[in-house]
């Protein structure tokens, strides 16, 4: 069984109106970037749309670039596939070092009792930052698959 830290989701939306269609309005709506950095702009996404697919984050400033929108276009439908974007993975992977290095740090310094005082917190702040993590992923796909589908209008 593989463990997932980041949590990834997968759709398959339908769309009301033709292939075509679907990417001339996605492509107007996009402003175009080769690197998926946040920025200021009155376009929904940011990002790169071609006939085939996209590769897109959310506009929406604070927690737009959180979350990834990797799409492919079929005839009717479009596969999406989300997942956490890679600085976030990095920045998290940091602090999770940090905190293992610091109770590691904190168990040879003083053995016995006298660091459970260190490692409680440490735990509660890795257990709580698990979950926040999850949160955040979950409220930027909502926004970011709301706008998608405001864009493309796809079938429920």
């Amino acid at each position: 069984m593989k463990m997932k830290i980041f949590p990834e989701r997968e759709y398959n939306l339908q769309y009301r109106f033709k292939r075509e269609r679907a990417v001339e309005y996605l492509t107007v709506n996009t402003k175009y970037s080769d690197s998926l950095v946040s920025g200021i702009t009155p376009k929904s996404f940011i990002g790169k749309v071609d006939n085939q697919g996209f590769r897109l984050i959310s506009s929406t400033p604070g927690i737009g670039a959180f979350c990834i929108l990797t799409g492919t276009f079929y005839t009717d439908s479009c596969k999406v596939n989300t997942q956490v974007n890679k600085p976030f993975k990095i920045l998290a992977g940091i602090i999770t070092l940090m905190m293992f290095a610091t109770i590691i740090m904190q168990l040879i310094t003083k053995p016995g009792w006298k660091n459970m005082g260190l490692i409680i917190p440490l735990s509660m702040f890795f257990f709580g930052g698990s979950w926040y993590l999850k949160w955040t992923f979950k409220r930027s796909l909502h926004l970011s698959i709301n706008k998608l589908n405001e864009i493309l209008i796809f079938q429920q």
